[in-house]
């Protein structure tokens, strides 16, 4: 396989853009042949399922695989693509619909496989943009996935840039597409590693006066249709590379490099849709990454409280809060294919807890902090089955502050397996008290009895003579004083 750099054999060195927001700092190959005669039907594809289609397809036409760790930013994200623009955040599309609690593949090389150090984590939270038009032919095609903990990836080869100027790109510049979609149209050929095409900018002008309309076609998507919130790339007149359905929501860069020889990806769009794949006439196209920049950013920081770098919410995420009550673990994992596997925990028909799938041959561990006095439903469905020589089954477990409740293996669970749990009341809570009787006074040293009475009289002068009845009475003051 060859493998170049596009910075020294595809483009000429330049510095980025000023209009530039730096994301990440992080050998991609040029196209490959051209794919077999498109399907003679025509109709209207988003890159992340049809509308309508007969088929659904899965990876980019035209291109190469990538190399391992080649673009680190790179997301999968269900059937759509995506871009690592902070730690904790992923740049798609609004059109391939809400992805809350789906497991997200994060520098994908090898889909729905964690290799060549690719990670994974879930989408927590999923907000679309808020003039997003399904009807105007997916205006404003963005969202935002917040994931459940931020990820590091490696930022030491490229840097990935969010693109601000709207006169970016222009004059047929080269960009890359970057995804896991249908190698051609027909759907019939999917490799396991991510690929990569190169094709170039088509003026928007030009894009939008593309007649696509005919007597058995759906409504137009090119001609009037293309603003300023999208961007067309492909090869107009011969066809042969682009984007497919399955590579929505991923990358397409333009690939500079800056004045100390650094490569740097700036954003520029992001996969949306096309007439079929790599047609004639047709190139694809890209929501313009300019045109929801300020959404984006906005929607990062004050929204999601995302910890990238163009934020002020600090780099490091705040830990999360102590489990106040029982503690459920529960761990799924996933033997072969993971399509269509979730688990969700209920109470009182409340989902509380999802998760879908996405990953395969892997363990997946999950905690959830539960209420006291509380009944619980547990759901799996799928993940079950074993690989094809037995030798690796999915299975499932489920325990409550360290003690197993359910488990079970894909012999004996295929498909959708229920399971019902209450969790014990809260413990007593006993209150110790601490003695609060003060100190005794310790002795004075003195006798414990005092004279109950005194002497009546004490002379009133000093006596010339001594007498005995004096000194008895001196006598007696004494013993007194002696007793005091």
């Amino acid at each position: 396989m060859k493998y170049f750099l596009l910075s020294i054999l595809s483009i000429t060195a330049s510095s980025v853009n000023s209009k530039t927001t730096t994301i990440f700092d992080v050998v991609v190959s040029d196209g490959g042949d051209s794919p077999e005669a498109a399907d003679s039907q025509d109709y209207f594809a988003t890159r992340a399922g049809a509308v309508p289609a007969p088929k659904d397809f899965d990876r980019i036409v035209g291109g190469e695989e990538i190399g391992p760790g080649d673009y680190p930013y790179l997301v999968q994200l269900g059937n759509s693509g995506g871009s690592l623009i902070a730690p904790d955040l992923v740049l798609s599309v609004a059109h391939a619909g809400n992805r809350a609690n789906d497991q997200v593949h994060i520098s994908v090389y090898e889909t729905n496989t964690l290799s060549a150090g690719s990670q994974e984590r879930y989408c927590e939270e999923w907000i679309a943009h808020p003039s997003f038009d399904d009807v105007n032919f997916f205006d404003l095609d963005f969202a935002l996935c917040k994931l459940n903990k931020p990820v590091t990836i490696d930022r030491s080869r490229i840097r990935l840039v969010l693109n601000e100027d709207a006169a970016v790109p222009s004059g047929g510049e080269d960009l890359i597409i970057i995804g896991a979609g249908a190698l051609r149209e027909d759907g019939e050929d999917f490799p396991d590693i991510v690929q990569e095409v190169i094709v170039p900018e088509v003026n928007n002008t030009f894009c939008n006066q593309i007649d696509d309309v005919t007597d058995f076609s759906p409504p137009p998507i090119y001609l009037d249709v293309i603003n300023e919130n999208k961007l067309c790339a492909g090869f107009v007149e011969e066809g042969g590379k682009d984007s497919c359905q399955g590579d929505s929501g991923g990358p397409l860069i333009k690939r500079t490099v800056d004045s100390d020889g650094s490569i740097v990806d700036v954003l520029v769009g992001i996969v949306s849709y096309g007439r079929g794949c790599a047609r004639p006439g047709f190139p694809g196209v890209y929501a313009r990454t300019s045109a929801g920049v300020d959404w984006i950013k906005d929607t990062a920081c004050n929204t999601l409280q995302s910890t990238a770098s163009f934020c002020d919410n600090g780099a490091v995420a705040p830990p999360p809060e102590p489990c106040q009550g029982p503690e459920l673990t529960y761990t799924v994992a996933i033997a072969s294919d993971p399509q269509d596997v979730f688990t969700r925990l209920e109470s009182g028909r409340r989902t509380i807890f999802f998760r879908r799938y996405l990953i395969a041959d892997y363990v997946n561990e999950h905690k959830v902090c539960l209420e006291y006095d509380r009944e619980y439903k547990f759901e799996i469905v799928g993940g079950g089955g074993c690989s094809g020589d037995g030798s690796l089954c999915g299975w499932f477990s489920l325990s409550i502050d360290g003690v197993t409740i359910f488990e079970g293996n894909g012999r004996e669970y295929s498909f959708l397996e229920s399971f019902t749990f209450q969790t014990l009341s809260a413990p007593a809570v006993s209150f110790t008290t601490t003695p609060t009787a003060s100190a005794t006074l310790p002795p004075t040293g003195f006798p414990t009895s005092v004279p109950t009475s005194v002497p009546t009289s004490v002379p009133t002068s000093v006596p010339t003579k001594t007498s005995k009845s004096t000194k008895s009475t001196k006598s007696s003051k004494k013993t007194s004083k002696s007793s005091v």
